[in-house]
């Protein structure tokens, strides 16, 4: 480590909450430097006092595919708290690229990921992407894709910059209906009204009281009988699947999923936001509470202004001093 109560340099508190993205704040203060390590609570105050805002790019290029929009959640555990809350997470893309060997594996292009709190901060942050990343219009259309809850299925009623179509995820619907009846489904299963209502009647003659009452069932059973045109975009040349589980994944599962740290909710959204504009390829703004906010590029490099400060020495000072002037600093 350093000598006790030694300041560390914005650069170095930077590196830290950029780092703390992907491992733990032990494994952080670890790596932060081969010629020096910190202390997993240095870590922590150092990501806590940091304020970040992401500063997106001001144009998506289109390739000329329709804009889709995937919505899921992640279960994060959070400090203090019994149970898990929701990490909303969305993702706008426009086309996809195939690749591999037999090419059997796809690359999202004009990809923007994000994630809020909320499912209204969700919204909010769609509406200006759509808007303003990829330039579409109320009259617009754009694909909404996402598993079966009552939040996605509504969700294209919360964007007002473009017109969106819900597309029930094909993996859930295709996974309940063989787990409820036995019958694999294909693009082409509601394609047509009478094979709707072939699977409605199938549907209707489950009787296992335990099936019936599943919220799993009950949502199956709504989609196929009341919003079947959510069911009828499989086929469609110009839609271009779900895979937002995968997105969440990779990107949250990695921090928030398999490691064992609980957070605060706070600190969840500073540190999705980090993976998030690498994703992005986009800028933040990063603030402490000593310096104005300026912005950091990520991916070439983490660029820093150190502003005139004063360090007041402590070290000759008694206990109660140095505790004093420590309850400043932090802010206790």
């Amino acid at each position: 480590g350093i000598r006790p109560r030694t300041q560390y340099t914005d650069g170095c508190k930077l590196e830290m909450a950029y780092k703390a993205s992907d491992l733990t704040y032990r494994q952080v203060g670890e790596n932060i430097s081969k010629d020096f390590k910190a202390s997993k609570s240095t870590v922590y105050r150092s990501i806590k006092n940091i304020e970040i805002n992401q500063i997106v790019p001001s144009k998506i290029i289109n390739n000329g595919s329709i804009v889709h929009l995937q919505i899921d959640e992640k279960y994060v555990s959070i400090k203090g708290e019994k149970r898990k809350k929701r990490l909303y997470t969305g993702t706008i893309f426009a086309g996809r690229y195939f690749y591999g060997k037999n090419k059997d594996k796809a690359k999202l292009l004009n990809k923007t990921v994000f994630s809020a709190r909320t499912v209204t901060d969700l919204a909010n942050k769609s509406n200006i992407f759509l808007k303003d990343l990829y330039g579409l219009k109320p009259e617009d259309n754009f694909y909404v894709s996402g598993d079966l809850a009552t939040y996605i299925r509504n969700f294209k009623d919360r964007i007002t910059s473009a017109t969106g179509i819900y597309v029930a995820d094909k993996f859930h619907v295709f996974r309940d209906f063989l787990k409820f009846t036995a019958v694999k489904l294909d693009n082409d299963s509601f394609s047509t009204e009478e094979k709707i209502n072939e699977h409605i009647n199938e549907l209707k003659s489950i009787t296992d009281e335990k099936i019936l009452k599943s919220s799993e069932f009950k949502k199956l059973y709504s989609l196929i009988s009341k919003k079947s045109d959510a069911l009828k975009h499989y086929n469609d040349e110009t839609y271009e699947g779900c895979s937002q589980e995968c997105m969440n994944s990779r990107i949250y599962s990695v921090r928030f999923g398999k490691l064992t740290n609980k957070f605060n909710f706070d600190t969840i959204i500073k540190l999705s936001e980090i993976k998030e504009a690498v994703i992005n390829k986009s800028k933040l703004s990063i603030g402490l509470k000593y310096k104005d906010v300026v912005p950091t590029d990520l991916i070439s490099s983490k660029e820093y202004m150190e502003k005139e400060k004063y360090v007041i020495d402590t070290s000759g000072m008694t206990h109660e001093m140095r505790k004093l002037f420590t309850s400043i600093k932090y802010g206790r």
